[in-house]
């Protein structure tokens, strides 16, 4: 055999040679300072793994290249999988997911059985869980107890195959797509998700009788929130499902962020939520009216948050802080409605930075957009009423009344100094401006 020729044939490894506990020993203290990223031979590669034990416990996958080799891995090299509790699959515009062939995502999941956590963004990695799920007789995955489905793509999904999750205590689906419904079935059969205390959902479109049968399922939920909340009768399914529970103590409601969505009140079901002591109305709500205020007085809150892209009235909002009708279980409101910012001015040498402080009058800063139902006057009349009542009163539209004092502040400081330094300069130079 040639030179060449014995270069390119795989060699075993010397340390082979050495007894086992004695290479382990050798292994393990090597590992602890630099790790290699791969073993000297294949047949050291068990140990390899074992050693590394720690590095993929938690993993984060970005892109379908590393999701392909992930998943090979994963599949010939099933210690890999068998010590993961945490995998996160995300992209980004550098490692985009794309259509991947040749695949075979169902036999990664066996050695993937002791996870606790999933996040996945990956619309094929999705539909091969859900589909993995229906084909499986009990859950294969018994210990995994936080869920994030976050698909790209608007391939439907029937998560009635969720519930055979029965682990779960967080759940996050953000689908866009329309759902593959739920077949009738004796009730006595669903198994409930008894541990299940918090969903999220960020549904676009589609049928939502999955979704609401999912939740009507959920007999231990504190915490729920949906976004892309359309004022109709699937959400207002959705609620009154929540709602006979009796468990809900958070809700937040985020209507979808668009020019074209329609606004909304307050439903009507939230009166139904008995124990509900937080509450968030978000983007599209115009809590302005007073039948929503006299709604929100039946429930025993303690937190109420208005967020950004809502319309509030602040003496509405006063009305629950102060007077004969406070709401008084309250103990914080948080109002985003009104936004602010100001960019620090003096991070600049003024007389050598000239053109940053006329992109600073550009640019540097947002003025708060008050309005009629929401004035600064309001606010600092809720500001009043919120330190006398012993309220915590936050948020944006609180901090917009400083902002607004330093912009204007600012503004006649920076065009001050720049009408001085056009004057120096025309007395200087002869410059006309």
């Amino acid at each position: 055999m040639s030179s060449s020729d014995r270069r390119n044939t795989p060699q075993a490894s010397t340390l082979l040679s050495l007894p086992t506990e004695l290479l382990e020993a050798i292994f393990k203290d090597v590992y602890t300072h630099v790790a290699p990223r791969v073993p000297p031979c294949r047949a050291l590669l068990p140990l390899h793994d074992k050693l590394l034990k720690a590095r993929y416990v938690r993993v984060k996958i970005v892109g379908s290249d590393t999701l392909a080799r992930y998943s090979r891995a994963v599949q010939t090299r099933s210690a890999v999988g068998l010590v993961c509790q945490s995998l996160r699959i995300t992209s980004n515009d550098l490692f985009p997911h794309y259509e991947l062939s040749g695949i075979a995502f169902q036999k990664s999941f066996l050695p993937l059985r002791n996870l606790r956590k999933l996040e996945v963004d990956n619309t094929q990695f999705v539909i091969a869980v859900i589909e993995h799920l229906g084909k499986s007789a009990a859950s294969p995955f018994p210990h995994l107890s936080s869920l994030a489905l976050t698909p790209s793509e608007d391939d439907p999904v029937a998560i009635h195959t969720l519930r055979k999750l029965t682990s779960l205590t967080s759940m996050t689906l953000a689908l866009s797509c329309p759902f593959i419904a739920m077949e009738d079935q004796d009730e006595t059969s669903v198994t409930s998700f008894t541990k299940l205390t918090f969903i999220s959902l960020a549904i676009r479109d589609g049928d939502l009788s999955s979704v609401v049968q999912l939740v009507a399922s959920a007999s231990a939920v504190r915490t729920l929130v949906v976004k892309h909340y359309a004022a109709n009768d699937a959400y207002g399914a959705l609620l009154d499902a929540a709602a006979k529970l009796g468990t809900v103590t958070k809700v937040t409601l985020i209507g979808a962020v668009s020019p074209v969505s329609p606004s909304w009140k307050a439903p009507k079901q939230l009166k139904s939520f008995t124990c509900l002591t937080n509450l968030t109305l978000g983007s599209g709500c115009t809590p302005r009216d007073v039948p929503t205020f006299q709604l929100l007085r039946r429930l025993p809150l303690q937190s109420l948050r208005f967020g950004p892209d809502t319309i509030v009235s602040s003496d509405h909002v006063l009305s629950l802080i102060t007077g004969t009708d406070k709401l008084d279980s309250l103990k914080s409101v948080t109002l985003d409605n009104i936004y602010a910012h100001c960019d620090d001015v003096h991070r600049w040498d003024w007389r050598r930075d000239i053109d940053a402080l006329y992109h600073w009058l550009e640019e540097g800063y947002t003025k708060p957009r008050w309005t009629k139902a929401f004035s600064r006057q309001g606010c600092q009349k809720l500001i009043d009423a919120a330190e006398s009542e012993g309220i915590i009163l936050s948020g944006s539209s609180v901090e917009a009344i400083d902002i607004e004092d330093h912009i204007n502040m600012h503004k006649d400081d920076v065009e001050c100094f720049l009408e001085h330094q056009r004057r120096h300069d025309r007395r200087e130079f002869g410059f006309r401006w």
